[in-house]
């Protein structure tokens, strides 16, 4: 970040940009799309992320080495330029008909004499169906034509000898099952799954789209917009609510999931229950800052800064099932090449588990929630997840801090009777010295205290 650029985010630090808040409306309507809802938000494009490639940069309108888009000498002004043994993850904001594009090796000077063949493929629901065969630069442009059946999302793969392997997809158009048409042109910040869990066995992923959709908006109040998406299973019953609040004076999402079994037997298995399931993108080189937990001793709430640019995976969970012992879900990814970043926390009643790995892309997934879920509803029972809350932010990491202190000061912190923080207070822990928990009275608390 230039010095011009870091006086300009200073001189906004304690206050919400306009930029920050268009960010968190398009994360919002992304995340609404991946959750089923995507033909009740208008305006939602499709959403399109590298997850890796072997090399360069993936860019929308251009090779991967910056480059025109080109097939055969033929110059093409829609599409994206990726590498040799990429993946790259198109989402569309609802069920699709039918898939059209181009693909090839890009034809450029320093492909036309280097490249070996290099194999296409698009999948749906990780199956093949499409490949191109082998192709060199000067093989016609691959077309191809795949009905989606309804599927939202798909994976447009590369395969082959890494060495110059620039590749190319143009022309990407989708016609939605409703007839809409969405074309496919853009990289986007990407979402994931929001959250998700496995059900008889199988992923939630590819089981929710094809259930039963129910969206309520709440009106505004104070501040806060309240969305409620409802999947329903009508062969179980289960029924899935995920309520998102939509921060409008702060640029802060915030969720909880509650499963409900309305039928009158029991539940298949649910397992692996994730509260949230993100992925992240807002730049090329990912760091995740987070903090120890508090276990008594001098490094408790200690600061990392770690990079998760080049695969790296890290776990993190509580210890002995209390919330912050040994570990604090606490995120902040930054990506500093695009004064860009994202607080993510996780709530933290019990034993919880985090993950949180990175891409060559500079993509992030974090996911997360209660650890080891596997259990059963009974009927009428319901359960819910840890809250989960993301704050997208510009500038560097010192003033996310202090929007986030501002978000919980605005809409966190307890209130009087008369609607005031509460003033300052002395508090003591006298668990150890006095046995809190059973034997705490007004005159071994004072003396703590003294």
């Amino acid at each position: 970040m230039s010095k011009e650029q870091k006086s300009v985010w200073r001189g906004s630090a304690n206050r919400v940009t306009a930029e920050e808040m268009k960010d968190s409306r398009d994360w919002l309507a992304t995340m609404l799309a991946a959750l089923g809802a995507g033909r009740m938000v208008p305006g939602v494009r499709p959403e399109v992320v590298c997850l890796r490639q072997g090399y360069g940069r993936f860019q929308a309108g251009k090779s991967t080495v910056g480059g025109p888009l080109c097939l055969a000498g033929k110059v093409y002004d829609s599409g994206f330029g990726t590498h040799g043994e990429s993946d790259v993850r198109v989402r569309l904001p609802a069920g699709g008909r039918r898939l059209t594009g181009w693909c090839g090796i890009d034809d450029s000077e320093r492909t036309r004499t280097r490249t070996a063949d290099q194999f296409f493929s698009v999948e749906v629901e990780g199956k093949e169906v499409w490949n191109s065969g082998p192709r060199q630069v000067a093989s016609p442009p691959a077309r191809f034509s795949i009905a989606l059946g309804g599927r939202r999302e798909f994976l447009l793969k590369v395969r082959g000898p890494e060495a110059y392997a620039d590749a190319d997809w143009v022309n990407l158009k989708a016609t939605l099952t409703d007839g809409r048409p969405a074309e496919i042109s853009e990289a986007t910040d990407p979402v994931g799954d929001v959250f998700g869990f496995r059900y008889g066995g199988k992923d939630s992923a590819t089981l929710l789209e094809g259930w039963r959709l129910k969206m309520e908006r709440l009106p505004e109040r104070d501040g806060v917009v309240v969305r409620r998406i409802t999947r329903t299973y009508p062969r179980t019953g289960l029924a899935v609510l995920c309520e998102v609040k939509e921060y409008t004076r702060f640029p802060v999402i915030e969720w909880v999931v509650r499963l409900r079994n309305t039928s009158g037997k029991k539940s298949p298995m649910i397992e692996d229950l994730r509260s949230l399931d993100l992925l992240a993108r807002r730049g090329d080189r990912p760091y995740l800052n987070y903090w120890n937990g508090d276990y008594c001793t001098p490094d408790s709430f200690e600061p990392f800064r770690l990079p998760l640019a080049h695969d790296e995976e890290y776990r993190f969970a509580a210890a002995g099932g209390r919330g912050t012992n040994h570990a604090w879900p606490y995120y902040n990814l930054e990506w500093p090449d695009s004064s860009c970043g994202m607080i993510a926390a996780l709530g933290w009643p019990g034993q919880w588990a985090s993950r949180l790995s990175g891409a060559k892309s500079g993509a992030v997934r974090l996911s997360g929630g209660q650890e080891l879920t596997h259990f059963r509803l009974l009927p009428g029972e319901e359960v819910r997840t840890p809250l989960s809350v993301v704050m997208l932010y510009r500038g560097d990491r010192e003033r996310s801090q202090n929007l986030w202190r501002r978000w919980m000061v605005a809409h966190n912190m307890p209130r009087t009777a008369n609607g005031k923080l509460p003033p300052p207070q002395i508090v003591a822990c006298s668990s150890h010295q006095f046995k809190e928990m059973t034997q705490a009275n007004e005159e071994n608390q004072k003396q703590f205290v003294s």
